[in-house]
C-alpha cells in the first residue's frame, strides 16, 4: 500500500506500540522483567524495586529520540497535546511504578499509602490516555472541515 504521507509509518508503529500497550495492560507482559534476583544481586534502589522499569526507561528514551522528527512536524496544539498525554502517561506507568517501589519498601505492599500510589498511577495513565485521545480527534479536526462519528447500539 502507497501513501503520500511521509509519516505514515511512524502512524503505524505508533498504532502498533498502543496495541501492545493495552495488551500489556490486560495481560501485565511487563511484569515478566520484575526479577526479584536482579534487584537482590545488583542490590538496586528501591525506585528500581520492580525492575521492568529499566528497561521501560531506555525504550521510552529511544522512542522520544526516533519520534522526535515526527513530533516537531505535528502542528504546535497536536504537538504539545501530544507532550502533555505522553508525560502524563509515562509519569504514571513509569514515574509511579518507581515511586511505588519505595512505597512498597517503607510502608509495606498493602498499605493506604502505597495503594494510594497504585491509584495514582492507574489514573495517570488513563488521564494520559483521554488527553492523547482528544489530542488525536483535534489532529484528525485539522485535516478535514468536518469529522462525522456514528455509533450503532444493537437492539435486543
Amino acid at each position: 500500500m502507497k501513501t503520500k504521507d511521509r509519516y505514515f509509518v511512524y502512524w503505524k508503529t505508533l498504532s502498533l506500540i498502543f496495541l501492545y500497550l493495552s495488551l500489556d495492560e490486560t495481560f501485565s507482559f511487563h511484569e515478566i522483567l520484575i526479577i526479584p534476583s536482579v534487584r537482590e544481586s545488583l542490590h538496586l534502589n528501591p525506585v528500581f524495586y520492580e525492575t521492568w522499569v529499566i528497561p521501560g526507561i531506555v525504550l521510552v528514551g529511544v522512542f522520544a529520540f526516533k519520534y522526535l522528527k515526527f513530533l516537531l512536524h505535528l502542528h504546535y496544539k497536536t504537538r504539545y497535546l501530544f507532550l502533555i498525554a505522553a508525560i502524563v502517561y509515562v509519569g504514571g506507568g513509569l514515574g509511579m511504578e518507581m515511586v511505588g517501589g519505595v512505597l512498597r519498601i517503607d510502608f509495606g505492599r498493602r498499605t493506604i499509602i502505597s495503594l494510594t500510589g497504585i491509584i495514582l498511577e492507574e489514573s495517570l495513565e488513563m488521564v494520559g490516555i483521554v488527553i492523547f485521545i482528544y489530542a488525536l480527534l483535534t489532529y484528525l479536526s485539522s485535516l478535514r472541515e468536518s469529522i462525522q462519528l456514528k455509533i450503532y447500539v444493537s437492539e435486543k
